[in-house]
This record gives C-alpha cells, structure tokens and sequence, in this order.
C-alpha cells in the first residue's frame, strides 16, 4: 500500500495545484513537466539528436547542478496578482539538490539573505539585464522565486497556509484540466495591456481566458477559451479568430503546412464566449515547428523560405483581419504571413 500511495504522489508531483496559487491572482500559467516529457510531442521536442544546442545548455547545467534540469522539475507554475510582470512568482516542484542551487545563488557578487518563518530569502541582481531576482525553498521540493523579496515572501505565506489560496473558489474559475493536459493558462483581461494590431483590437475586450495543451492518442490537443461580458463584444471576438485562421489559409498552394494547421482548428461561440479546439498528429506538429524555424530569418537578413527559396527578409505580417483584404497572392520573396 505504501509503495502505491508513493508511486501515485509521483506521478501528480508536477499536476497543477490549487494550493500553490493565492486566491486573488489575476493570471496563471502552469506546465506540468513530467506530463510533457512523457508525450510524443514532449519526446519529439526535446530529442537530442534534433536540438544540439538545448543539449549542449542541458549538459552545462547538469555539469554544474549535478542533475539532469527537464528531470529534476517535475512541474513549474506561475502567476500574478496584477498585470505587472515584475510582481509575478514562480513555484516550482524540482529534484534539484537543495545545497548546491543555494550554493550557486550565493556566488553572486551582490547576493543577499534574509530569513523569514526560518527559511532564507536569497535576493541578488541577475548580472546580464540588471534585474532583481529573490528566491527561496519553501521545502528540499518546492522552491519559489520572483522579482522581489516581498513577493516571495507572499508566495511562501500562501504554501504555508498563512494567506489564502484558490482552493478557496473565490478567485478564477479553474478551466476543466484533463488527464492528458500538460499546459493550462488562465486569467482575466488578459490582452488589456498588449500592444495588438487596429484590426484585433476587440480582442483588448476579453473579460477572461482559459487554454489547456495536451495529447491524446498521439495528437496534440489544444482548446482555448475566451470572452466578454459584454456579448455583443464575442460576435466581434469570433470573427477576429475567424480572419485570422482564413488568412492562414491563404498561403495553401505555397505553404500547405500552414494551411494544415490552420485546418486543424475549429472555432464555436455562443453569448458567453468563444470556443477553439486544435488537434493534429503530434509528428506533423513538431514537423511544422521545425519548418518554421528553418524559415526563420538567418544573420544577415537572409531566410531558407518553406519551399527552400532563399529571399530576402519576410515583410511584416499582413494586419488585416479581413482575409478577403488581404488578397490571395503573396511576393514569390516573402515567408508565410508577410502577404500585405
């Protein structure tokens, strides 16, 4: 019985965990590792023969941590109590030796500690952009960081049981998080503060999204959700996705891979929101994402185009939702997208 009650606590280590988040978080963002590497799409991803250089990072940190990094976490999650991302706090369910991460954090030349309800705070500024970093372990498993002292301090206070937590039911609706799903975001107002294109600017509208990733049978399954109160305002919503999925479309006789994704979409609304699903084969998916970044501009504003054409540097992306605008026909020079 013990054997079986520590296999399944294992296998939900990196689930996500109401507990984990403070009732009046705005947003949340959760991966859960070990779900992640255990699928056709995590494998394929993370397959060393097709990323030498995520290996080579993955060795330098196992050189120095002594551990494996996509072993050691088993599920990270995140979020904020308002739209600054500088508050944001990050708890994490890791392997990784406790001494030697705290050894490591204490190297820097402006490291700092603090004890707080007997743990120690490690604050310190992160040298290659200047920014504040804190950190602490709130058990030998379970480690929060974030970009300031206090916040940590709020992060450990809500584990602890000192300040309350989502489990409450008081604060964001948890989107439905299957067995399969390895990716749940949520939140409110979530495009309030994004920069986004006139024509998508209705999307600035939307009171609350939620979007689970996962995989089933060998798909990768996706289904995002997102509204308005104001029901008029999802009419508006509906017909933006809708615009942008036609003119992926468009791009159909000189990049059917695009098309194939966009395909792979379907969208559904009614007066309290809108609804898309996603489901492809998990090989195709990580084939497209392998294409895309083989298209991607090289040093010297050169890029290998879908069909292996060399051109010169994609050209911003059409802005107008309306796929009719757009026009059918793109420059024989540009990548996927840069019809104008």
């Amino acid at each position: 019985m013990a054997a079986v009650t520590v296999a399944a606590f294992a296998a939900q280590a990196g689930s996500f965990k109401t507990a984990d988040v403070a009732s009046e978080a705005k947003w949340v963002v959760h991966l859960d590792v070990d779900k992640f590497l255990a699928s056709r799409i995590g494998q394929l991803l993370t397959d060393p023969a097709a990323n030498p250089e995520m290996q080579k990072k993955l060795a330098d940190f196992q050189a120095i941590f002594g551990c494996d990094l996509l072993k050691s976490i088993q599920g990270i999650t995140l979020y904020g109590v308002d739209a600054d991302n500088e508050n944001a706090v990050a708890v994490a369910r890791s392997t990784a030796p406790q001494a030697t991460v705290e050894a490591l954090i204490r190297q820097s030349a402006t490291y700092q500690g603090r004890q707080y309800n007997g743990r120690t705070i490690h604050y310190w500024t992160e040298e290659r952009h200047g920014r504040p970093m804190a950190a602490a372990f709130q058990s030998p498993t379970v480690v929060v960081a974030g970009g300031s002292v206090d916040g940590v301090k709020a992060a450990l206070d809500v584990l602890d049981g000192k300040r309350t937590n989502m489990s409450d039911g008081k604060g964001l609706k948890v989107p439905d998080i299957t067995d399969s799903s390895f990716f749940t975001a949520f939140g409110e107002r979530p495009a309030a503060d994004v920069g986004i294109v006139p024509e998508a600017a209705v999307l600035q509208s939307c009171d609350w999204l939620a979007m689970t990733a996962g995989e089933t049978a060998g798909n990768v399954e996706l289904s995002l959700k997102l509204g308005s109160a104001i029901a008029g305002n999802n009419a508006q919503i509906e017909q933006v996705v809708r615009g942008m999925l036609a003119f992926m479309t468009l791009a159909k006789e000189r990049d059917p891979a695009l098309a194939e994704v966009a395909a792979a979409f379907k969208v559904a609304s009614d007066t309290t929101g809108v609804y898309v699903a996603f489901s492809l084969p998990a090989d195709k998916v990580n084939q497209f994402l392998k294409d895309r970044k083989q298209a991607a501009p090289q040093p010297g504003g050169r890029h290998m185009g879908p069909g292996g054409h060399r051109g010169n540097q994609c050209a911003p992306a059409c802005t107008n939702v309306n796929a009719g605008a757009c026009g059918a026909a793109a420059a024989e020079d540009c990548c996927p997208g840069a019809a104008r």
